[in-house]
């Protein structure tokens, strides 16, 4: 795996990788580092052979200390109730000269490679306050501090990939989710998806819906649109990585019945306002790649990722 210049190695066993450094050092001149400790900002700990533990407590007292935010108070929510957090409205000339130099867009970058790398639990926030990014007022400044005092106070969290039973095939699944029309500003859903490989949550994502959904049955028929493409993807991932998954399909965990329905049985619903990109998720179902099954929400993984 390699990043402009910084390069991991995977290999079963450890006489391997210090062949492949060999070859590589007859070509290029690079500096062997030894077994993974950080890469790209994040912590790889190994407290035993089938367990990786993922972190990046260093990288959040950075970013604390470089928004003046070290001593601040934690809490213990990322996310604030005030409902107009999330609606957009012209600034005021007062709004403007407030937010004339605060860095905003730097923080929300910041925040978003948090959010996609180790700490899912921030996904929905940062998201939320991405779309601000542009015209930023102040109370959407003390939204994202309050992230950082959240931060503050679960610096320590780790994301485990564990292998305990020590499971020899690879299972790939998904848990997909929606909420309906819960942004104020215009009515749109939430999609929230996260996908497992042998139980351990290697990608998720908490996005708007593009379309709008007139009822929470297609809002949730919608998000299985992305928890498809997803799974897909990721099949194809570790298919690449010399893992293909055995079982002929993947598992996407859905706490929707009727889209459930809808999705299995083609001529169920006639819905013509509804973009046909998003019977993809059908398709695949016709064609065995993945198959769904029912999960009540409060076993839904994916929930939290639709959550303001």
């Amino acid at each position: 795996m390699l990043y402009v210049d910084d390069m991991l190695i995977f290999t079963e066993e450890e006489d391997e990788a210090r062949e492949i450094v060999s070859l590589l050092q007859k070509i290029y001149e690079i500096k062997d580092l030894g077994e993974a400790e950080y890469f790209l900002g994040i912590k790889i700990s190994r407290p035993h052979k089938n367990r990786i533990e993922l972190s990046q407590t260093k990288y959040i007292k950075e970013l604390l200390e470089r928004f003046g935010m070290q001593d601040c108070k934690p809490c213990s929510t990322p996310l604030t109730p005030t409902p107009t957090l999330y609606e957009q409205h012209e600034r005021t000339a007062d709004e403007q000269r407030e937010m004339e130099n605060v860095p905003y867009r730097e923080a929300i970058g910041a925040l978003l490679f948090l959010s996609t790398r180790t700490r899912p639990d921030i996904a929905v926030p940062v998201n939320v306050l991405a779309k601000h990014s542009n015209t930023p007022r102040p109370e959407h400044w003390r939204g994202v501090k309050r992230v950082l005092r959240y931060l503050s106070a679960t610096a320590e969290l780790t994301l485990c990939i564990s292998n305990e039973v020590g499971e020899k095939e690879t299972i790939v699944q998904c848990y997909v989710d929606a909420d309906w029309a819960a942004d104020s500003s215009d009515r749109s859903s939430r999609t929230g998806v996260l996908c497992t490989v042998n139980g351990n949550a290697v990608w998720w994502r908490s996005r708007k819906q593009n379309s709008i959904a007139v009822s929470t049955c297609e809002a949730e028929y919608m998000a299985l649109f992305e928890g498809a493409k997803d799974v897909l993807w990721l099949r194809n991932e570790v298919c690449e990585l010399g893992f293909c998954p055995k079982a002929q399909n993947s598992t996407v965990f859905h706490d929707n019945q009727s889209s459930i329905s809808w999705t299995e049985n083609p001529g169920l619903r006639k819905v013509k306002h509804v973009e046909l990109r998003y019977n993809f998720s059908r398709d695949l179902v016709q064609k065995g790649i993945i198959n769904l099954q029912y999960i009540p929400s409060d076993q839904n993984a994916a929930d939290f990722l639709t959550k303001y």
